[in-house]
C-alpha cells in the first residue's frame, strides 16, 4: 500500500558474532525531508553494534531502486553510503547521521547501500 514502509532483512557483513535479530539500520524516504513512501533496511543478525565494516545491502527492496531522497540512520550505524549500482558499486555518496536530502549526485539514483559505525569515503 502506498505510504506504508517496506521491510528488507539482510545479513551481517564482517561484524563478528551475531546474537540478536530484527534491528532497523536505515529508514529511507522517496522524497526529501523524510516525506513520501518509506522503506526500512533491517538487520536479521544484529549483534548490538555496527563496526567499521558494518552491514551491506547488495540490492534495495523491490520498488526502491532509484527512489531514495532522504534517510535516517539508527543506533550505532551512523555512517551511510548509497551506491548507484547493485553490489555496492558505482558512484557513491557518503554521509554521517540523518540526511534530509541526499543531493543531486545521489537523489533517486541509489541501487545498494552500506551502514557502518562512522562515515567512510567511497
Amino acid at each position: 500500500m502506498p505510504g506504508e514502509p517496506t521491510e528488507l532483512v539482510l545479513t551481517s557483513y564482517g561484524c563478528g558474532d551475531v546474537t540478536a535479530a530484527g534491528k532497523t539500520a536505515i529508514k529511507a524516504w522517496a522524497d526529501a525531508d523524510y516525506k513520501g513512501d518509506s522503506v526500512t533496511l533491517d538487520l536479521n543478525d544484529w549483534n548490538g553494534t555496527c563496526d567499521i565494516d558494518g552491514y551491506r545491502w547488495d540490492t534495495l527492496p523491490p520498488g526502491w531502486d532509484n527512489r531514495i531522497s532522504s534517510f535516517r540512520a539508527y543506533d550505532t550505524c551512523q555512517g551511510v553510503r548509497l551506491y548507484e549500482d547493485t553490489r555496492t558499486s558505482g558512484q557513491c555518496g557518503s554521509w554521517e547521521g540523518d540526511v534530509t536530502n541526499v543531493g543531486v549526485e545521489m537523489n533517486d539514483k541509489a541501487s545498494s547501500a552500506r551502514a557502518a559505525d562512522r562515515k567512510k569515503n567511497c
